[in-house]
């Protein structure tokens, strides 16, 4: 059973990613349930079947207002209904409050010890390096650090997950141990979709944005030094802004359009994930606001990278690794240089590094939990014993 905040398909990245996953395993024959403990889509209690390739997941969705007391009822009556092995936990700090300080559902959740082995994905963990100044924030991030190590404590998971090197380094010096788990792309590549929509002139240099759409000075510097290497080289700059609402597309269209008036700014939009991938396969590049040593939970970055494009993160903050494997961490660049682009995109068509896709994340989650298959619940199992 995972335990996510919320479950809004497409509105929610933590929600997205546990689908997909319980999906996944639904395909391996594994039985999966869905909680959303503080779903602020929903103003009433929702029980549905959510899907992912077919595959249809049960989701509880108990909205963000009911109170504790009424929380706490409601998940351990469906958890007691479906009788999991596991209780995977995925954890954001602002998921389960918008101080960004579960208390409250921190102490709700020690009630779930005893009922099933725990398993905690750590999406996020607490506020880090902050600025001496901002004391309000380095107040915030000390309780986070502090309700996140009494989750520990409590529910004494069997199994911690980490998506980035940082995270789990963090957990680490605390005493405790983590497992690396990628994430994988939130779109996946699709050959044999390109349409005449996506379709280029042949000196064409594109470069892609997708969902993440903000365009503070490092990014735009970036544009601007690849419309001088095409306007060196005879070619015409095109950025592609794929995903993500009009009003997003927008405000990043007039100000890539106002700092680099030699590019040719696509504002493509919400397109679905056959559309992406084939947009996706028209680009040379990728560029992410996300600060370098975040990269590694992105699904969006993940994505660029399964399609063969390099990514450009011109924002770094802390000098740490985004990604596990060594030849993931060799296609970010922070500055744009053709040449180096051109390796990179080099060592992608020839397969160097290892993509985590769903299939070999699913892979790996069973091996850690030691799920067997075909597995069934163990409400199931009594069940079939007593008839």
């Amino acid at each position: 059973m995972f335990l996510c905040g919320s479950a809004e398909p497409g509105r929610d990245g933590v929600g997205d990613y546990a689908r997909r996953l319980a999906g996944s395993l639904q395909r391996r024959g594994v039985v999966v349930h869905l909680v959303a403990t503080h779903d602020d889509a929903v103003t009433e209690l929702l029980d549905e079947v959510q899907y992912d390739q077919g595959s249809g997941v049960p989701t509880l969705r108990i909205p963000a207002t009911v109170g504790e007391p009424a929380r706490a009822t409601l998940m351990l009556e469906k958890i007691k209904e479906a009788g999991p092995e596991w209780i995977s936990l995925q954890y954001v700090p602002y998921s389960f409050a918008d101080s960004g300080i579960p208390w409250r559902f921190a102490a709700t959740l020690r009630k779930i010890v005893g009922l099933a082995k725990v398993e905690i994905m750590f999406h996020e963990l607490w506020l880090r390096n902050l600025p001496a100044r901002d004391v309000k924030g380095r107040l915030t991030g000390l309780l986070q650090q502090w309700v996140t190590l009494r989750i520990c404590r409590t529910l004494h998971p069997g199994v911690i997950h980490a998506h980035i090197p940082f995270n789990q380094e963090e957990l680490a010096s605390h005493g405790l141990d983590v497992r690396p788990l990628p994430l994988f792309a939130n779109i996946g590549r699709m050959d044999g979709v390109i349409g005449e929509i996506t379709q280029r002139s042949s000196n064409a240099y594109r470069i892609a944005f997708f969902s993440r759409m903000e365009t503070p000075p490092p990014v735009l510097r970036v544009v601007r030094d690849a419309a001088a290497w095409c306007t060196e080289n005879g070619r015409t700059l095109e950025v592609a802004l794929l995903g993500g609402g009009k009003a997003k597309v927008s405000a990043a269209a007039d100000s890539i359009e106002s700092a680099v008036p030699a590019a040719t700014v696509l504002p493509v939009g919400y397109l679905s994930p056959e559309g992406v991938s084939a947009w996706l396969a028209t680009c040379d590049l990728a560029i992410s606001p996300i600060p370098r040593h975040s990269l590694g939970k992105s699904g969006t970055v993940a994505a660029f990278l399964e399609h063969g494009l390099p990514v450009i993160s011109p924002i770094v903050k802390l000098d740490r690794a985004p990604f596990f494997q060594a030849a993931l961490n060799e296609l970010v660049m922070e500055h744009f240089d053709a040449v180096a682009v051109g390796r990179a995109k080099a060592a992608l068509n020839e397969g160097a590094p290892i993509f985590e896709n769903l299939q070999k994340i699913t892979d790996r989650f069973m091996d850690d939990l030691k799920l067997e298959v075909p597995r069934v619940s163990r409400v199931a199992e009594r069940s079939t014993k007593s008839e």
